[in-house]
């Protein structure tokens, strides 16, 4: 058992070195990619992030088989997952067209900011 244990454990780090790999390098040309990409990638790289999040509860249970080697490549690709969402998340809104705010809308704020103004000076 404890050899079936070991196997696994070694192809589970090479797996991860493997994403860790493709995922460090997604990220240094991540800028390269069309803005239309962008939205479909960011959905899947979400779906990613819930999958490995519930890997993440499995893994605590049984320790992260008992291997500090496993805990951290497996945290760290965590870690990268969010990045490149943050990312992805970064280069939508900034490609993404300026959206205006209606006019109603700023005169209405603005009536709201005169009335709050008024009665703070007026209430002491």
């Amino acid at each position: 058992m404890h050899g079936l244990l070991e196997r696994f454990r070694a192809d589970l780090l090479s797996e991860l070195n493997s994403f860790i790999a493709t995922m460090e390098g997604v990220l240094l040309h991540l800028q390269e990619i069309p803005v239309s990409e962008i939205q479909p990638l960011r959905k899947k790289v979400l779906k990613l992030i819930t999958s490995f999040d519930t890997l993440d509860a499995f893994f605590k249970e049984i320790d992260y088989m008992e291997s500090k080697e496993v805990q951290e490549k497996f945290r760290y690709s965590q870690q990268l997952l969010y990045r490149m969402e943050a990312k992805l998340d970064v280069k939508v809104h900034r490609e993404s067209p300026d959206k205006k705010t209606p006019a109603e809308f700023k005169g209405a704020f603005a009536q709201l900011s005169h009335e709050a103004i008024t009665h703070a000076l007026t209430s002491n």
